[in-house]
């Protein structure tokens, strides 16, 4: 089952910062934002007097998120002023008092400390404005695995006011939103709850069913969002199995995401993770995240991006270039695991071993999401030839505490999760390959089509085809069973064409 969080609940917990250890706010205007007060402790000499919309921004600290937007929030306020919209950034008194000294293209708010308390009270925990009713967005969280903090929160409203429009996630698809506010069609955005929709297709569309029109809808809706032009490849490789389709959607997806960094960052990322076999694509990603890391230099989601593009097209030396700035900013354990399996999507994999395991225990040693910790470490040893130690692991995994559900359904949501999507395929298979071992001849026709996605995730496409076309008889020829077969044989058919190589599967 899953459970739901609203925009209310994720605001009140960026919110529910350690106050305390903030420095003083300087005695300027305070504001009214849809988070709380703060105070304004930079206002660009361009602000307009009295904006239209305001597009508020907030951010836990001036790392993580913020470092990976910074320039492109710059370049929305540039390219959006001139029809009277106003971005402000909403962060700890700290970091915003850091960040007022770059002097940015927007504005920026330091977030308010509460009222002292008495000393034999409790702190009370700051309480967010309110947003109107029918404007919350709730997302849905899938259970099972720590996900990150996304670290942002944005709301359009109206004027300078805490009146919400319409909430948003992620600074990915903003730009059309304030488009929409230029072209008089706010409306037509603020009556449906997108993003659930956009969180529900990305949670299913690997999944496999029909999601062609919804995601059509989507596109027409929120056509410059990374995660939009993403599902619609995703939707031909994972569903269809129709590569040619999902090449005119690439192109179409990189063409209207031009010039748009964040959004080309997370549709570069889902499309990486989601194929492993479109060596054009890979490459031609590897060309435009150049363009967007060198947007974001610090920014820890573009450049472990822009590395599993670098190694994916065996531009090693280039990669190595990326190492050292990554150790300086990594800090989350999320971010330190993603950093140690994506350092294993080289051609040379066992030259940068070292490297992560020592990223893998530096994750578990900060509380790092175990059966995340387990798979890094499962695609490390794997990749570096090390079987029987990643067999052990294996064994362990299994006997301990951290394993909470079935081989099938353990290697399937692996696999299929957007989180862990094309991170932990060797992981899968390894539990395909004892759910082998224990059923035998008497696997059902829902393990075999698991784990001939497994072995297609790990390049044994022949072997996909064959299983997968048993699994499909036996059920009757199944829509999403066909798919994915037409996937496996599509891809078969072009390796054929290819003359032998040096290029990782």
């Amino acid at each position: 089952m899953r459970q739901r969080r609203s925009i209310g609940v994720l605001a009140a917990s960026l919110l529910a910062i350690d106050l305390a250890a903030q420095e003083p706010l300087p005695a300027l205007k305070t504001v009214e934002t849809p988070f709380g007060p703060a105070a304004r402790v930079f206002t660009p000499p361009t602000r307009l007097a009295a904006p239209r919309w305001t597009l508020w921004v907030v951010y836990p600290d001036d790392r993580g998120a913020f470092l990976d937007h910074a320039q492109y929030l710059n370049d929305l306020q540039r390219r959006f002023a001139g029809a009277g919209i106003a971005i402000d950034v909403v962060m700890p008194a700290k970091a915003a008092n850091v960040l007022a000294k770059s002097a940015p293209a927007f504005a920026v708010a330091a977030m308010a400390e509460p009222e002292p308390a008495p000393a034999e009270q409790p702190v009370p925990v700051p309480q967010p404005v309110p947003i109107q009713p029918g404007l919350v967005v709730t997302i849905d969280d899938l259970v099972g695995e720590a996900m990150p903090d996304p670290g942002v929160r944005v709301l359009l409203c109206t004027g300078e006011t805490a009146e919400a429009a319409l909430a948003w996630s992620n600074l990915d698809g903003v730009v059309d939103l304030l488009q929409a506010c230029v072209d008089d069609k706010l409306a037509d955005l603020a009556t449906q709850t997108w993003e659930e929709l956009l969180e529900q297709l990305l949670a299913n569309v690997c999944d496999g069913g029909d999601f062609t029109a919804q995601i059509e809808t989507l596109t027409r809706a929120w056509p410059r969002c990374g995660r939009v032009r993403a599902l619609a490849v995703l939707d031909q490789w994972w569903c269809k199995g129709d590569l040619e389709a999902a090449q005119k959607a690439f192109d179409e997806g990189t063409r209207a995401l031009a010039g748009e960094a964040v959004p080309m960052g997370v549709f570069a990322d889902l499309v990486l993770r989601g194929d492993h076999d479109s060596p054009q694509i890979v490459r031609t990603l590897a060309v435009l995240l150049g363009q967007v890391a060198a947007a974001a230099p610090d920014g820890v989601f573009t450049q472990l991006t822009y590395l599993r593009a670098l190694l994916r097209t065996g531009q090693d030396r280039l990669a190595g270039r990326l190492f050292g700035k990554l150790q300086k900013h990594i800090r989350q354990p999320t971010d330190q695991l993603v950093f140690a399996e994506t350092l294993m999507e080289g051609n040379m994999p066992v030259a940068f071993r070292d490297l992560a395991e020592q990223a893998i225990a530096a994750a578990k040693t900060g509380g790092g999401n175990p059966r995340w910790c387990y798979a890094a470490r499962h695609k490390v040893l794997t990749r570096c030839g090390d079987t029987e130690a990643a067999e052990k692991l294996m064994t362990e995994y299994r006997t301990g505490d951290v394993m909470q559900s079935s081989l099938n359904n353990d290697a399937w949501y692996t696999i299929v999760r957007p989180d862990t999507m094309g991170r932990f395929d060797t992981f899968a298979l390894a539990q395909c390959e004892e759910m082998l071992r224990i059923e035998g001849e008497a696997m059902s026709f829902g393990s075999k089509d698991t784990m001939a996605l497994a072995l297609f995730r790990n390049g044994k496409i022949q072997e996909a085809v064959d299983l997968q076309t048993a699994a499909a008889a036996a059920n009757n020829q199944e829509a999403v069973y066909v798919g994915r077969l037409t996937r496996y044989r599509a891809v078969l058919a072009e390796l054929a064409k290819r003359p032998p190589g040096p290029e990782k599967k």
